[in-house]
């Protein structure tokens, strides 16, 4: 986190909070330091976009001295409302703007006295391990004169001691008051379901009416798709209010929503990478770019991350279910160190293992670059660029025909392609998603192909994609490199498109198919043509 706000200091000095659950948290940009700041709106949009359960653990400040920043501590806590800040301390960040240093205090809302290191004689315990619940449910209103009636219903609905939480995997249900205590084991996160129990009775699908109907009734169902993060041991009763809270998060979001750009939205959920803590957005139903694209600039811009790539693109969306394609997903990821104890630079993200054999097409002989591609294709798609599928080698025959760059035969055929033909696809294939261009390093002799490597070394550091390879009539796919320059030791980490068998990650480590190599595993005697995908740098 300290990286990723020094980082957001380039661009000028930032204030916000450290909002989390345990030790998983994330930052929030805000302007902590004004006096007229509405925190109750803070707790609302903290609430929107990261899972319930979480609170204001600490925050950051820009060029403010100790003495600043413990009074601003000071009338936090006395403005705040129960349940913002989270009990005993709050760890504070006083961050040099110039320098872009950062000194971490803590401030104790008891004694009001900011210090300057936490004794370990003092140092609270390990916190508590903790459990993602992921909350759906579908509830039908209907809306006469105005959606805030509507969500007025909703809300004072919801706030009944009839609302109830099922826990399918152990057939649990959790209401209101004493209770059995549920047991929150298995993957996660532990699907939850909201539903009404009418009367006491057995749980029911719910309707949530507004009456009497005087006007046009519209009927809505609002999709229930929020998060909360919860210590593994917490007590039945203590876990009912916060399941309401998150529930009439949603709500509240989603009628948001509405009121602002109509339609009934859905919600997703992302887990960036640089964020310890899953992410929450409303969006239309359908897909509305322009929309879209406003709320995930906010979003990078409120959780200081970096605008370079997609990371709340609906392709890049949580799923909780196991992909449907039956592919290997990143086999080098699971293989031995090269041996070289190098620096090693290797692709970044998720991307699918295609070879020779695959979706019923035998293209053994003559498909080893159509795969590479495919590869580089579902890169791209697994990043979030994208929402379309990678292209089936005859997609890829009908796209080059189309463009005129080969001949109507071409179409069915066995014929191979190249560097030149897998640049064209790419550009083509995802020209209504993104701009991408492409560099070619060519007539490489295979003798010299170590001195590739800090090229390649830039490469994956910069750009992080796949590499298509083509020489002495084969493809490969250049996944990384593992480079020692003092010692001049290099191993290539290649995956071969050449493999015929099973998804069979033993059998594809065993017999190499995606492995280190030494540089002699390019023939000598042949040149090798090289095609680098850049990474676009959007979101």
């Amino acid at each position: 986190m300290e990286e990723q706000l020094r980082t957001a200091l380039e661009k000028g000095p930032v204030n916000g909070w450290l909002v989390g659950c345990g030790t998983a948290r994330a930052l929030v940009a805000s302007n902590v330091q004004d006096e007229k700041l509405d925190l109750g709106k803070e707790r609302a949009l903290i609430n929107s976009i990261l899972p319930a359960g979480c609170v204001i653990q600490g925050l950051f400040v820009t060029d403010v001295a100790p003495e600043a920043a413990q009074a601003l501590c000071t009338a936090l806590s006395k403005r705040a409302s129960d349940g913002l800040l989270q009990d005993g301390s709050l760890e504070v960040w006083l961050v040099n703007g110039a320098t872009k240093t950062i000194e971490q205090k803590r401030f104790d809302r008891s004694t009001e006295l900011l210090s300057p290191h936490i004794d370990p004689a003092s140092a609270q315990a390990a916190p508590a391990s903790h459990v993602l619940l992921h909350i759906t449910g579908g509830f039908s209103v209907d809306v006469l004169d105005s959606l805030e009636a509507a969500e007025a219903v909703v809300r004072d609905r919801l706030s009944k001691t009839n609302i109830v939480f099922l826990f399918p995997r152990n057939q649990s249900v959790l209401r209101a008051g004493p209770g059995a205590d549920i047991v929150l084991a298995g993957d996660q996160p532990v699907p939850v379901q909201v539903t009404e129990s009418l009367g006491g009775g057995a749980p029911s699908a719910p309707a949530l009416s507004y009456k009497p109907a005087a006007s046009p009734v519209a009927r809505i169902t609002l999709a229930i798709n929020t998060l909360a993060l919860v210590p593994t041991a917490i007590r039945g009763i203590d876990l009912f209010p916060v399941l309401v809270r998150a529930v009439h998060t949603a709500n509240t979001a989603l009628f948001a929503f509405m009121r602002q750009n109509g339609g009934v939205p859905r919600t997703l959920h992302f887990h960036p990478a640089q964020c310890a803590l899953p992410v929450s957005m409303v969006v239309p139903t359908d897909p509305n770019p322009s929309l879209e694209l406003a709320a995930r600039e906010a979003l990078h811009a409120k959780l200081l991350l970096p605008l370079d790539r997609p990371l709340f693109r609906r392709g890049c969306a949580l799923t909780w279910t196991a992909p449907s394609t039956q592919r290997l997903r990143n086999p080098h990821a699971t293989l031995k160190p090269s041996g070289v104890n190098g620096v090693v630079s290797t692709v970044q993200g998720l991307y699918d293992y295609y070879h020779y054999n695959q979706d019923g097409i035998d293209d053994n002989g003559w498909g080893c670059a159509y795969r590479s591609l495919q590869t580089i294709c579902s890169w791209y798609i697994l990043q979030g660029y994208s929402a379309r599928t990678v292209p089936s080698i005859r997609e890829v025959q009908r796209l080059l025909v189309d463009l005129d760059l080969c001949p109507a035969a071409f179409y069915g055929s066995s014929k191979w392609i190249g560097s030149t033909e897998l640049c064209w696809v790419l550009q083509n294939w995802f020209k209504d998603d993104f701009d991408i261009d492409h560099k070619f390093i060519l007539n490489v002799p295979g003798s010299e192909m170590a001195g590739q490597a800090r090229e390649l070394e830039y490469h994956f550091k910069r750009h992080g994609t796949p590499v298509m390879i083509a020489g002495n009539a084969r493809a490969h796919t250049i996944l990384g490199v593992d480079y020692d320059s003092n010692l001049g030791k290099l191993k290539f980490l290649v995956l071969d498109p050449h493999y015929v068998g099973p998804e069979d990650i033993k059998m594809v480590h065993d017999k190499k198919w995606c492995a280190w190599h030494e540089p002699s595993f390019w023939k000598a005697s042949s040149n090798y043509n090289m095609l680098l995908p850049q990474r676009p740098f959007c979101y």
